[in-house]
């Protein structure tokens, strides 16, 4: 089987590399005691600003390129066992954080491939968000981190609803051919969002197809904005049966649990596909503190929705205005949690701060 190596760094374009993430083990219970303090960093803090229309400042990372001086540039942001903090320069302010843990303990090789890229289409307020959980081995989630931006860009003619979701069908599907002609007989998740912003709201459109969740939370509720396609879903069972599949243990022939993902070519002719599910959400300004998560199964198998909402408000009272990043700390919680908590799988989650 073929590696796919990660594509030549252009002009139009920042790599960002991060420093591994210092481990540290604490009580899951600390949180809600701790007071507020100044930002003490575990990691080398670069503070970078660019021009106007692209970041404004990127902590915990180090640059590889020069800064923009002219018209906005792509920037591509990669995602290898690292943690960071970004703030995009948006008419309203957004905070993103993703970290990621391979799991050591029981997992050999980090399958979970997330990436950033921010003025998507060189518009500043455009950012495309993925995060793919690849399974049987890295090379489909890491071929679609490296490439799915690409084919969707090339889609996008422009950013009214019905073309997005039609170019979100066409790269679902594009990407999903390219696959196959490189004999890539494993397969993966996905979950892509597009946050851009219309009369000065933020609007999310999203993807997916898997269970690589996306939910949205605010102090009082959540609201799950993905679909999870699994194979014991009502909904999914009958396509599969209807298409000479069976379902043994929840699993396509006993074997597969997903019932849409990208690969896994020996599954569709079995009623396993590769058609995504499409949302959109418009945020409202009026409510406060919103937080969108999106992460792989490793955290949604072991976490309620419920307990992150209490998680989040209970960062946001101890750290708000603290100085040191609650979408940081939100990733921090989760991660520390699941692995206490016994998780098994790789694990990596985005927090992003809506308002």
């Amino acid at each position: 089987m073929k590696n796919i190596t990660k594509p030549v760094q252009k002009k139009s374009a920042v790599l960002i590399q991060k420093s591994p993430t210092e481990k540290k083990k604490t009580n899951p219970n600390e949180m809600k005691s701790r007071t507020p303090r100044k930002r003490q960093s575990v990691l080398n803090t670069t503070k970078m600003q660019m021009d106007s229309n692209s970041i404004t400042k990127i902590l915990n990372g180090e640059i590889k390129s020069s800064l923009f001086k002219d018209k906005p540039k792509t920037i591509e942001i990669f995602h290898t066992e690292e943690k960071y903090t970004i703030f995009p320069n948006l008419t309203q302010t957004i905070e993103i954080s993703y970290k990621e843990d391979k799991n050591k303990t029981y997992k050999q090789e980090m399958e979970d491939k997330g990436k950033t890229v921010l003025n998507f289409k060189e518009n500043p307020k455009n950012i495309l968000i993925t995060l793919f959980d690849g399974h049987g081995g890295d090379f489909v989630s890491k071929y679609l981190q490296q490439n799915f931006d690409k084919y969707f860009k090339k889609n996008l003619k422009n950013l009214k609803e019905e073309e997005i979701n039609k170019s979100y069908n066409k790269t679902f599907s594009e990407i999903d051919n390219d696959i196959k002609e490189k004999s890539m007989y494993i397969g993966s998740t996905g979950t892509i969002l597009l946050i851009t912003e219309e009369e000065n709201q933020k609007v999310i459109y999203g993807a997916n197809i898997g269970d690589t969740r996306c939910t949205l939370f605010n102090e009082k509720n959540y609201e799950r904005l993905s679909f999870d396609h699994r194979a014991d879903d009502k909904k999914e069972i009958g396509r599969i049966i209807n298409s000479g599949g069976y379902l043994k243990e929840g699993r396509v022939n006993g074997t597969l649990m997903l019932s849409r993902v990208f690969g896994d070519f020996e599954f569709k002719k079995l009623g396993v596909k590769c058609e995504p599910f499409l949302f959109k959400k418009v945020i409202n300004n009026d409510i406060k503190n919103q937080f969108i998560i999106l992460a792989s199964d490793g955290i949604w198998d072991i976490i309620e929705e419920w307990e992150i909402k209490d998680y989040i408000n209970d960062i946001v009272r101890d750290f708000e205005g603290s100085g040191e990043s609650v979408t940081m700390k939100i990733c921090d919680k989760l991660i520390e949690d699941t692995m206490l908590s016994g998780g098994w799988d790789n694990i990596s989650v985005f927090a992003i701060k809506l308002n």
